[in-house]
């Protein structure tokens, strides 16, 4: 017999890959549920906070677009040019 054939016989009693002790695979751990739970709440709760980050993100960026709109309106306008003026007169 060779060695390889005296390690694969050898070997042949040993549990499986991924098996500890022999356990079978199919049948998950008890504690299995409450920590696929725990993953799942922590997951929606990063959800949540990505989401509210996201919809914070485009507010902002909504508002800022809104407001350089009203500026470039405001400034055309030659009345708003004309109080400006005066304001400035006045300093």
């Amino acid at each position: 017999m060779s060695t390889i054939e005296s390690v694969i016989i050898a070997d042949s009693n040993a549990p499986a890959s991924g098996q500890a002790d022999g356990a079978d695979p199919s049948v998950p751990p008890s504690s299995s549920p409450v920590v696929f739970e725990q993953f799942v709440s922590d997951f929606r709760k990063y959800e949540m906070v990505l989401v509210s980050d996201i919809l914070l993100y485009c507010l902002c960026n909504r508002l800022n677009v809104i407001s350089q709109d009203r500026m470039i309106k405001a400034t055309s306008d030659t009345k708003f040019k004309q109080e400006i003026a005066t304001i400035e007169q006045c300093s």
